[in-house]
């Protein structure tokens, strides 16, 4: 508890590691640091260049650093490139931004709250070569595919047709970059239309199109963006959107040192940033998702329902994917009976004399 504690963001540097001892043969390395310095790469950069240090080996310098990162985008502010994706950005929420209303647990707080919780669930090989095969057969990558059935899961489940989904992306377009530390990861807010007429598999090209739109705009930051659109702040929710999707494939993280054996640990964080977010991670024959949801809005078993729904979801877009979205089924037939059936059974005996 002494070790993790808050940073202090005017006080260098913004990492911590400890060293704790078990036994002569046995230690545990804690590494802490803000996410204002790092990303999902630069966590892998350290755990290279730490073995590499370890080992003895030298490290060819950088050509760049992070602060020549910081001073060319600057510079790009008022460069037409930005103006470009300023303008793209401006025109997909020049209309009424929709505030996505999922159905809680509990009133949400007035000033957003962090904690939070994690469920994992995972669907086989078979469902993961289905997934691969709906997202071939329309020209369409395993993101897109994954993308188009969470956003079409969060419109059934809140009823609305106009869903914001944040996205983060890498933020390394150049090759320079991409062995330096540093936070580079900007943020998409992707917006998808999932009307109940449609055809999934006619929605899933729209969200094609979209994203392909999206990842070509994707070097203008997303905190640009908030500060160009009238938005409404709210203290209670993130600014533009309250969920996010994120897939990632997954990698062998483990280091390699000659003469130690290393296992990663990784803990729980406790929190979420978001109202709800599903993490997607592909491997060869499965793909493993997660739901990252606050405690302050949802009961964790109002998310193992929610695992229910998706999963449902899913068999039915590969059953029928030309199906109408309102047609898509959330809740399995054991629910479905109970819902229409025995909650509807409400005979009872009374006295009919009295």
């Amino acid at each position: 508890n002494r070790f993790i504690r808050p940073f202090d963001l005017t006080c260098a540097p913004l990492l911590r590691v400890g060293l704790i001892k078990i036994n002569p043969q046995t230690h545990f390395l804690i590494v802490d640091m803000h996410h204002i310095i790092s990303d999902g790469i630069s966590v892998e950069l350290l755990e290279q260049d730490f073995a590499a240090f370890y080992s003895g080996a030298q490290i060819p310098g950088l050509t760049l650093q992070y602060k020549d990162y910081a001073v060319w985008q600057n510079q790009n502010k008022e460069s037409e490139n930005y103006r470009k994706q300023a303008l793209f950005w401006q025109e997909e929420f020049k209309d009424h931004i929709p505030v996505l209303e999922l159905p809680a647990d509990f009133e949400r707080p007035s000033v957003q709250r962090f904690e939070g919780n994690h469920i994992h669930f995972s669907v086989g090989s078979e469902k993961n070569v289905a997934l691969k095969a709906l997202a071939a057969a329309r020209g369409a990558t395993l993101y897109m595919t994954l993308l188009s059935i969470f956003t079409v899961f969060l419109s059934r489940i809140s009823g609305q047709d106009d869903i914001v989904v944040g996205t983060p992306t890498a933020g390394r377009p150049h090759t320079g970059l991409e062995k330096i530390i540093g936070m580079f990861v900007n943020t998409l807010a992707l917006r998808n239309y999932p009307r109940g007429d449609d055809r999934f598999d006619e929605f899933l090209r729209n969200v094609k199109t979209n994203v392909s739109r999206a990842f070509e705009n994707q070097n203008y930051p997303f905190e640009y963006l908030l500060d160009i659109l009238p938005l409404e702040r709210d203290t209670g929710r993130n600014p533009l959107f309250d969920t996010m999707f994120v897939m990632q494939k997954k990698k062998d993280r483990n280091m390699v040192i000659p003469g130690l054996t290393i296992t990663p640990r990784h803990g729980e964080s406790g929190t979420s940033k978001f109202d709800l977010m599903l993490l997607a991670e592909e491997q060869e024959n499965a793909v493993h998702f997660t739901f990252e949801y606050s405690t302050k809005l949802f009961k964790k078993a109002t998310i193992q329902r929610f695992t229910r729904y998706f999963t449902t979801l899913l068999d039915h877009i590969f059953a029928r994917p030309d199906e109408k979205i309102a047609s898509l089924e959330l809740i399995t037939p054991q629910e479905k009976q109970q819902i229409l059936l025995d909650f509807n059974r409400t005979a009872a005996s009374y006295p009919e004399e009295k």
